[in-house]
């Protein structure tokens, strides 16, 4: 649940503000060996957020804000059914926080040049405080074309289920789990053909450092680790084409190369990913539909093999304006029934190299807003 408020304070300063809280329960009764157990899990939290934003200053937009965020209950259990009195019931309980404080000024240098210059700051009880800048150059190089050099930073800490989640003789927490960091380079190209097409390339690389990822220990079992540094390079070609009549046609092209501490290529890291979307108004009627399809170049498992590429279509039929603030949707997903995988986390917590996923399924969906 979240409540917001934004106001004008002055011709020109602005100021947004929101309150949000949540909940979350997991419930996971699972049998082996014939017995049954249970891995339930919840989490509640609560915080704030407050920006400010000025144009006070000539070709400038300052902006500034804070925000925090109490988890004041995270749980983890392990319910053994047949023999409550087992050591293998286990229960954890942790709380925690975070803290950030963030400032950013838009600086308009020209009618053809402008600069974005930020940092943020973060502290929680896991890792301390991390900053993280933002830096962006962007040249309109004509009425329909801008370049744009872009670099950022952003972190994040380890979470609960990795730090201290553990099973015995499958999973060993890691109390001392720090956070990873990532950082990216990228040079954008936006040009306008026509109000109707818009093109865009980018060529982008960015590099995490102290990546977590689950890895086997020499006892056996699986630990959340901070694997080292993992970079990838890549290509990415988008082009977006509209109607009068509402028609849309979007298509992506995504060409990515993925290495880890060692040169190896990632695992679960497709090289190729392709996106194709079309959807259209139906004459006459409040409905809308739409075609999505989707290919997944083939992906290395966590034992080596080869994880095949795939094509997924869906096909999405909305009501958008039915009831008012309401968007009611059907979808047929999976449309052709492909058969496909995806990469497990591998030995020992998954005794499957790859998962298959869903076949045709059929989804009715209702949103409201208010």
């Amino acid at each position: 649940v979240q409540l917001g408020y934004r106001s004008a304070l002055s011709a020109t300063l602005s100021m947004s503000t929101r309150a949000f809280v949540g909940d979350y329960r997991n419930e996971a009764r699972m049998v082996y060996d014939g017995l049954p157990y249970g891995y339930p899990s919840t989490a509640a939290w609560h915080g704030a957020e407050l920006q400010l934003v000025s144009t006070a200053v000539a070709a400038h937009t300052l902006m500034a804000g804070v925000d925090y965020q109490r988890n004041q209950r995270l749980t983890q259990d392990i319910h053994d059914y047949a023999d409550p009195s087992s050591d293998y019931n286990w229960h954890d309980r942790r709380d925690g926080y975070r803290a950030g404080v963030y400032a950013q000024d838009e600086w308009r240098i020209s009618d053809t040049l402008s600069t974005t210059v930020g940092l943020r700051a973060d502290h929680n009880e896991l890792t301390g405080t991390t900053l993280s800048p933002r830096l962006a150059l962007i040249w309109k190089a004509s009425a329909q074309t801008a370049l744009k050099l872009l670099y950022g930073r952003a972190h994040r800490a380890s979470n609960a289920y990795e730090a201290y989640y553990e099973e015995e003789g499958l999973q060993a927490s890691n109390p001392g789990l720090g956070g990873e960091t990532v950082d990216t380079f990228e040079i954008v190209a936006d040009h306008r053909v026509s109000s109707e097409l818009h093109l865009r390339a980018s060529l982008y690389q960015w590099e995490i450092k102290d990546l977590i990822t689950l890895v086997t220990r020499d006892e056996g079992d699986a630990q959340y680790q901070s694997a080292g540094t993992v970079k990838s390079r890549g290509l990415e070609l988008s082009a977006n084409r509209s109607w009068r009549n509402g028609a849309r046609l979007r298509g992506n092209l995504s060409l990515q190369h993925a290495t880890d501490a060692a040169e190896q290529r990632v695992t679960n890291s497709p090289r190729v990913l392709a996106r194709l979307n079309f959807s259209a108004p139906l004459p006459s009627t409040p409905l809308r539909t739409g075609l999505e399809l989707a290919y997944d170049g083939n992906r290395r498992s966590a034992a080596g093999a080869t994880v095949d590429g795939y094509w997924r279509a869906n096909l999405h039929l909305v009501a958008e304006r039915w009831i008012p603030g309401t968007e009611v949707s059907l979808s047929i997903l999976n449309l052709f029934d492909a058969d496909y995988a995806h990469p497990s986390a591998g030995m020992p917590t998954h005794w499957s190299d790859s998962l298959l996923q869903d076949g045709r399924s059929l989804r009715l969906k209702v949103d409201y807003r208010f």
